[in-house]
This record gives structure tokens, sequence and C-alpha cells, in this order.
């Protein structure tokens, strides 16, 4: 007998195949918890956001919040013990002795909010978590639907909110040394940020129920409906009329990425720009943006003179805001982004142009729709 609460359709055959048993019967069970209120955040200040939510709401409730990074661990920690948070950082690092101590003290109350890698979790139970918290992107839909699930098994409402950033994708993809020093083999590297990309389709999408994203995930063929009114988008959190047309603001970065490939060699440092090296790039002089930052846009021969235009909702441009139509546009395939300089910690990953530039390109009159605020 094989059991699961998080298994994709998918992953169930191919376990099947695994274990040789193609044939056996399958027994489900809907896979809703509707007490889990679901919810999508963008804060360019994630800690204070996160000790302000919790210092006004959730004081002394239990929760979790994860973070993908054990500095982030103890950093966030720390700013709840600012405000009076009874948290504590909870990682791998730590000895079986400290482990034993947190948890056994997160189990008994005494200590409310823990602070943790994907290390805590396994073979917890605690009924009474009001809040999951995801301080960096999840690495999948179905690890986010198991780790979520990790509150309001009490049947009580409890909150599960994701802080999104593109950039925390980055840390997501997983990826053996060979394959990080063959930037050629594209599909693999589709095949590996796929999970992780959809992730980021759930979170730019103002307009689909959050629960339809994770279940449907789960089983395609049985998705719930888009009215589960216990998630921010069917909540109305969102203007769900906002949309912008952004194509000349993102055909500004892309024809800025096509300089700077064309400027420099592969072989040059500067040839390889992340999503916020090249914000910072199109913000000169704009922004204190780093040396390296404005020693490229020179060469470039960029001013930064389209970059004093504003978003149509009367928002100005800013860094942050233009590393999030970097995410738009890899999902558009207008973008891909790819693997280097692999050290002990994974390789670190930067933009190219992807397979449907030209298309995008030869198209100026076309819309490039990306919900608002950004």
């Amino acid at each position: 007998m094989a059991m699961s609460a998080s298994l994709s359709t998918d992953d169930i055959e191919e376990t099947l195949q695994v274990l040789q048993i193609p044939n056996c019967p399958i027994v489900r069970i809907p896979p809703d918890r509707p007490n889990l209120v679901y919810r999508v955040k963008m804060a360019d200040d994630k800690k204070g956001d996160i000790s302000k939510f919790i210092g006004e709401k959730y004081k002394e409730k239990t929760g979790i919040i994860y973070c993908t990074k054990t500095g982030d661990c103890e950093k966030v920690a720390k700013e709840l013990q600012k405000k009076g948070v009874i948290a504590q950082a909870y990682y791998a690092a730590l000895t079986d002795e400290e482990k034993s101590t947190l948890e056994t003290n997160w189990m008994m109350g005494k200590l409310h909010v823990m602070v943790a890698t994907i290390a805590f979790g396994m073979g917890i139970d605690k009924a009474d978590v009001s809040f999951v918290i995801h301080f960096n992107m999840p690495t999948s839909l179905g690890d986010y639907y198991q780790e979520s699930g990790r509150a309001g098994r009490n049947g009580k409402e409890a909150e599960c909110v994701i802080y999104y950033n593109f950039t925390d994708s980055h840390m997501k993809y997983t990826l053996g040394r060979d394959s990080c020093r063959d930037s050629n083999k594209k599909l693999e590297l589709r095949k590996l940020q796929e999970p992780t990309h959809k992730v980021m389709e759930m979170c730019l999408d103002p307009f689909r129920c959050r629960r339809w994203w994770i279940l449907g995930h789960l089983n395609p063929t049985n998705a719930p409906q888009e009215n589960c009114q216990a998630c921010d988008v069917c909540l109305g959190e969102h203007d769900k009329n906002i949309t912008h047309n952004l194509y000349n603001i993102a055909a500004m970065l892309v024809n800025l990425l096509i300089r700077v490939h064309a400027q420099y060699s592969y072989d040059d440092s500067e040839y390889h720009v992340h999503p916020d090296r090249l914000a910072e790039i199109c913000m000169i002089p704009t922004s204190r943006s780093a040396e390296k930052s404005r020693s490229i846009a020179q060469q470039c021969g960029w001013d930064g003179s389209e970059a004093s235009q504003s978003f149509p909702n009367g928002q100005k441009l800013t860094i942050t805001r233009l590393a999030r139509i970097c995410a738009y546009l890899v999902l558009n395939e207008v973008f891909i982004e790819y693997p280097r300089d692999c050290g002990k910690y994974g390789p670190r990953w930067y933009l190219a142009v992807g397979p449907r530039v030209d298309e995008f390109l030869q198209h100026p009159s076309s819309e490039f729709p990306v919900p608002m605020p950004i």
C-alpha cells in the first residue's frame, strides 16, 4: 500500500511504474481543505510586512514561516522578537538537541512562531496552527499544498500566505553540477524550471482562484470551481478589471538586454545579467545603482531616458517593478534563464533572449497585458 496526501496525477502514474504495480486500484479522497484561506502578497519589505501582519493579527497564535535560507530564518525571527512575538529559527545545521527543544516548546505552546527551512515539518502534527507563511516562493504547487496543509488541522480558519519575489525562483531550481556547466541543455533546464514557473504563474495571476491552481495541479481532470470564497482572488482583494498594456516598457527591457549581449562576449562577466541587474542598468541615472551597472549602461550607450516614463496607472518605474516584468517575459518565453557560476551553493541564474523574442519585437502593436498595480 502506498499513501500520499499531495501527489499529482502525473506523480501517481510515475510512482506506480517505479513500484511496478501499474494496474493496482487507486483510491482518492477530496484534497480540498475549505478552512484554509490562500493569499499571495508582494512587499518590498517582506520582514517588516510579516512582522506587522503577525503582530496585529496573530501575536499569541501558533504559526510557521518557511524560508529558503538559514540566514533569512535568523533575520525574520529577530524581527518578530523585536515586536514581542515569541519566535525562533529552526534549520538543519542545529544540533539534534537544539531541534528537539524547539520542537517540544512549539508543540507545548511555549514557542509561538517557528521560522524554519523545510527541515521542519515532516512528521509534525499540531492542530492549532493559525498561519503558514512562505517568506520565499515554494518550489512547486505540490510542495505548497503539503507545506501550507500544516495549518488549520483543528478545522478552524487558518491563513496560508506566499510572499512573492521573482528572484526567489532562482533558489528553487535544483540542478546538478554537470547541467549547471552546460547551459545548452535547454530542454533539461526547462523541465527543471517548470514546477517553479507554475508557482510563479499562480502568484502573478490576480484573476484565477488560488485553490483552482493548487488543487487543479493535483488532479487536472477534476479542478474545483473558481469561486472558493477563501482566497484573496475570490474574496475580491484584487481589482480584476485593471490590466494595462506594458508592451513599451517590456520592449525597453528586451532591447536593453540585446544591447548588453551585443556589447560584451559570453566570457565577459558584464554579459551575464540577472533581473535586478537589468532593472538597475535600465534605471540609470535615476537609481543609486551599483558602479558595475553604471559602467554597463555607459558602454551600451544607455542614458536611462526611456526609464523616466511611468506605468499607465501613474506608478513610477522602480528596480523591483521592472524585475517583476522580467518574470512575465520569462513566462511568455521572451526571456529565458540560464545557470552559470556554479559553486558550493549551486548556480546563479541570468537572463537571455528566449524563443519568442522575434515574435514579440516584430509586433510592436501587440499587447503585453500585466495586472496593475505591479
